[in-house]
């Protein structure tokens, strides 16, 4: 027996209702999202996880990774440098010990979504060394309004095994692209 799931209506919604969405619901409304262009998408921007119905083995791996955590401190965000106007590269940014690093570098480009071909903003953290890189996490982000991205995270699957995605929420640019990341506090 199949449960229809509410789509929302339009693209208009009030983010504090994403936390209530299910999966399905998240994902219905990022498939009639459009891509931000990329000139769009220098700066800093502030980060919140939609944590609702994610997968037991997302949440280990975020809270391990990027959240509460004492060794690489606790996510804030990411931060995009535009290198040409056809890619960049960004990192996300940690609150760690009341200071700010950085963390898992990524490249940045337009490029079609894993879910429906149809462009994205993506993030493929492949590009580089790093947990995230040896991973090959990707995160792939949709405009939800002039502030607000919608986006998701998955990763490459390993022995045939895939996990759901992760989804997340991007406000901003806060600021231009700051390697000290200070405009995140």
């Amino acid at each position: 027996m199949t449960t229809e799931i509410q789509k929302p209506s339009n693209t208009t919604v009030d983010e504090t209702e994403l936390h209530q969405y299910s999966e399905q619901q998240l994902m219905a409304l990022y498939l009639r999202l459009e891509a931000p262009q990329l000139n769009e998408m220098e700066g800093e921007f502030a980060g919140e996880w939609l944590d609702r119905e994610a997968p037991f083995f997302s949440k280990l791996m975020w809270k391990l990774s990027a959240y509460n955590n004492w060794s690489n401190g606790i996510w804030q965000g990411k931060s995009f440098q535009l290198l040409s106007q056809n890619h960049g590269w960004g990192f996300n940014t940690l609150k760690k010990f009341g200071g700010l690093v950085r963390r898992w570098p990524m490249h940045i480009h337009i490029a079609p979504s894993r879910y429906d071909g149809k462009n994205s903003f993506s993030l493929r953290y492949g590009h580089y060394y790093s947990l995230c890189g040896l991973l090959d996490v990707q995160d792939e982000f949709r405009r939800l309004d002039d502030n607000c991205l919608l986006g998701l995270a998955h990763y490459r699957p390993i022995l045939g095994f895939s996990i759901r995605p992760m989804w997340f929420l991007m406000k901003g640019p806060v600021g231009q692209f700051d390697a000290s990341g200070h405009l995140l506090k």
